[in-house]
């Protein structure tokens, strides 16, 4: 696979006001090549079990990535950290699991796995900005249809960060964040609205109103992630 550099990764040079950094692009990137080998298993039992595992090598010639540089800019706005793009040779690998279990028709529970690691082999070192190691449930009950109400669904959620550890503290300005623990509802229902179906969702994100900070997040060095949050969809087909 062929990935030619994006214009944002040549010609950036200034304050990216989004995530509060300077980024520099550099001119003489080239383009990224790459292979990808995945390999997986699928196992079903009598419709009530299903188990996937997967596992995938990716190594990457000219790998491009934004690398933070150990300086704040001083700026008429404030001091900034600065990242600049840049180019090595790296290899991603990793393995994905999944497993669905439905004990009742009206009942499901899914659990996922996933780990990723990257390496720096032209550095010798870790890659920044690869997710973290991490754990996702939910489980999910459904209920009988109304004249009214249809595909009536209610789910808890729990999802678990892992800390990224596969990273030399002198390449970040602050360490990777602690792990965490989120935990969310989610109840939905389809309102028959005439000839249309009116979908209707409630989500509750952060139930315990955890404090923490996302890795990828690069607004993590300033401040923490939203608490405790309520989002309601509503969402019609005409």
């Amino acid at each position: 696979m062929l990935r030619s550099p994006e214009v944002n990764e040549l010609y950036s040079s200034g304050l990216h006001q989004g995530v509060s950094g300077i980024e520099e692009g550099t001119r003489t990137l080239s383009q990224e090549k790459s292979l990808k080998a995945v390999a997986s298993f699928d196992w079903y039992f009598k419709q009530k079990l299903f188990i996937q595992a997967l596992g995938y090598v990716h190594p990457v010639s000219d790998f491009i990535f934004l690398e933070p540089q150990n300086e704040f800019r001083l700026t008429i706005r404030g001091a900034f950290p600065v990242f600049i793009y840049k180019q090595t040779d790296a290899l991603i690998y990793g393995t994905d699991f999944l497993l669905s279990f439905e004990p009742k028709e009206n009942v499901k529970w899914l659990f996922k796995y996933a780990f990723v690691k990257g390496e720096d082999r032209s550095g010798n070192r870790p890659l920044v900005n690869i997710p973290a190691n991490n754990l996702f449930s939910s489980l999910t009950w459904s209920f009988k249809d109304s004249d009214k109400f249809k595909r009536n669904s209610f789910s808890v959620t729990g999802k678990y960060v892992f800390e990224q550890k596969n990273l030399l503290v002198e390449q970040d300005f602050l360490p990777p964040p602690d792990a965490y623990f989120l935990l969310g509802l989610n109840a939905e229902t389809n309102w028959q609205f005439g000839h249309n179906p009116l979908r209707i969702s409630l989500t509750v994100e952060n139930l315990l109103n955890t404090k923490y900070r996302d890795y990828l997040n690069r607004l993590r060095y300033f401040a923490d992630e939203p608490g405790i949050n309520f989002v309601l969809g509503l969402n019609y087909e005409f």
